[in-house]
C-alpha cells in the first residue's frame, strides 16, 4: 500500500452531485492529512472509521485534479499521486 492514496473519486470518475466526499487511505501513524484540489490550498481532512475524508461543495463542472498529503512523526511530508476526475451534472 502507498503511504497515502486517494481512493475516491477514482481516476477519471465523473462526479454528478453538487456535494462529494473524498476518501483517502493512509499508512498507520499518519497525521495531518490534507487535500489540495486544482492546485488550491491544503485543506484539513477528518478521520473516521480508519479512513480520512474531505467533504467538497461549491464546485463547478469540468475537469479537476486532487492530491493528498500526510505528515508522519519524525518524517517528511508525503504526497499521493495526482488524481484526475471530472464533474458532470448531465
Amino acid at each position: 500500500m502507498a503511504e497515502v492514496s486517494i481512493e475516491y473519486p477514482q481516476e477519471g470518475e465523473a462526479v454528478s452531485h453538487p456535494t462529494y466526499t473524498f476518501q483517502i487511505q493512509v499508512a498507520e501513524g499518519a497525521r495531518h492529512v490534507r487535500l489540495s484540489i486544482d492546485g488550491g490550498p491544503w485543506l484539513a481532512c477528518r478521520e473516521s472509521l480508519g479512513l480520512w475524508w474531505f467533504d467538497w461543495h461549491g464546485y463547478g463542472p469540468g475537469e479537476h485534479e486532487a492530491r493528498a498529503r500526510i505528515e508522519k512523526p519524525g518524517e517528511f511530508v508525503m504526497h499521493s499521486d495526482l488524481r484526475r476526475f471530472r464533474v458532470d451534472w448531465g
